[in-house]
């Protein structure tokens, strides 16, 4: 999967609407029953975030 950079919070949201709703259907790939991890790389205080959005897929 490709890193995204996020401006703001609101771009958070987007990112995971793109990555349940069309990419795991895109890609046939599915969730296990680990959890999510999401790792803050950096975040700005003018809002913008570098995140590692870390799927567990079976």
């Amino acid at each position: 999967m490709q890193c995204i950079l996020l401006k703001d919070f609101r771009s958070f949201f987007m990112v995971y609407q793109e990555v349940f709703c069309r990419w795991l259907s895109k890609t046939g790939n599915q969730l296990d029953d680990r959890p999510i991890l999401d790792i803050y790389r950096n975040i700005g205080d003018d809002g913008y975030m570098e995140i590692d959005i870390c799927l567990p897929l079976k």
